[in-house]
């Protein structure tokens, strides 16, 4: 399985993981596009899928222990967080991965403005380039917004004209972005394969479109982040848009190698299918009509192995990250406050 033999390896140099700045590690070089353009080729849709199929077929009782222990073992997986820590009664290793954890074991930072979404490793984020509309993938690599969300998309539109330089304003619903006022904020995070698989709303907001993107399978782990420049443009993609009370809000689970399934969990989008057989084809667009209404730390779907999460948003000028690149986050964990102003003298 991908990534084994380093995991493996960094078993036996320590007994703790700790995460280091992706800043500070060592540089990878970066794929010219002829490259990107052969990887490509590559059938990283089939074998992820025949993965999933593996995934899926039945473990005799005798197999669970054995395989499921050393997978978390070799992954860190916390067993004794989940709602059924006992291994045998996972039929399946998709049913393992898609395990949920036992009431309590989250709590969501009230005090926060946005907390983490999934249990992950916060890999970028920062205040987004408003004139160019580019993300950070990695330092010094960047993608843009328009490429990553696709053509004619509403949260590219109403973004671009609220930060456009105008003053013009973007109202939707009842809120209001001003310029002067506010910024806009991303934030990528990475659920490696060991990481509990459900991902969750890192705010209260109400979500009116769904698109899903089909595409590549590239691994989207820190490696391949320094050397695919805009692998988030490739990777199949489900995007959830809509607006909190500070503005637009987009919320972008992306596919990786291994990880074609995305399930989302929201009553009127089940039935959602990504990496389906074939041609890689246009987007598809979903519009939620009464819009749905997302409370802080609600489930919003699941990976089916570990992958990632982009969230970008409007924030007023006050907002703070509160977070380190290459840190360890749990799911509610506080993503940034608003940094309320000091009365002077008070």
């Amino acid at each position: 399985m991908i990534q084994i033999r380093h995991i493996w390896r960094r078993k036996q140099q320590q007994n703790i993981v700790v995460e280091i700045p992706y800043e500070d590690k060592a540089a990878a070089f970066v794929f010219k596009q002829w490259q990107v353009d052969l990887l490509r080729k590559l059938p990283t849709r089939v074998l992820s899928r025949a993965w999933g199929y593996m995934a899926d077929c039945h473990l005799p009782v005798w197999m669970r222990k054995p395989l499921i222990n050393s997978y978390s073992y070799m992954f860190d997986c916390n067993l004794g967080e989940a709602m059924q820590s006992d291994v045998t009664k996972y039929e399946t290793f998709n049913k393992f991965f898609s395990r949920k954890l036992k009431p309590g074991m989250r709590l969501a930072d009230k005090k926060a403005a946005v907390v983490s979404p999934a249990d992950s490793s916060v890999l970028t984020f920062g205040t987004m380039n408003t004139p160019t509309f580019e993300i950070g993938q990695v330092k010094g690599l960047t993608y843009p917004l328009s490429t990553f969300v696709g053509s004619r998309h509403p949260f590219n539109k109403n973004v671009t004209s609220a930060f456009s330089g105008k003053k013009q304003i973007f109202s939707p619903g009842t809120c209001t972005v001003d310029e002067d006022e506010y910024k806009l904020c991303y934030c990528t995070l990475y659920l490696a394969p060991g990481d509990y698989h459900w991902f969750h709303s890192p705010t209260e907001w109400t979500i009116e479109h769904r698109r899903h993107i089909p595409g590549d399978l590239f691994s989207v782990n820190p490696r391949a982040l320094k050397s695919i420049n805009g692998i988030f443009n490739f990777n199949e993609r489900v995007l959830l848009s809509g607006h909190w009370e500070h503005g637009p809000f987009l919320y972008a689970a992306v596919g990786a190698y291994n990880v074609g399934s995305i399930k989302l969990d929201i009553p009127m989008d089940r039935d959602l299918q990504t990496n389906k057989s074939g041609s890689i084809g246009p987007h598809k667009d979903r519009l939620y009509s009464t819009g749905y209404l997302s409370k802080r730390g609600d489930s919003i779907g699941n990976f089916l192995l570990g992958s990632s999460i982009v969230l970008i948003f409007s924030a007023p000028k006050n907002f703070q990250f509160a977070v380190e690149p290459g840190q360890k986050v749990q799911y509610g964990q506080a993503l940034g406050y608003i940094v309320e102003d000091k009365v002077a003298g008070g």
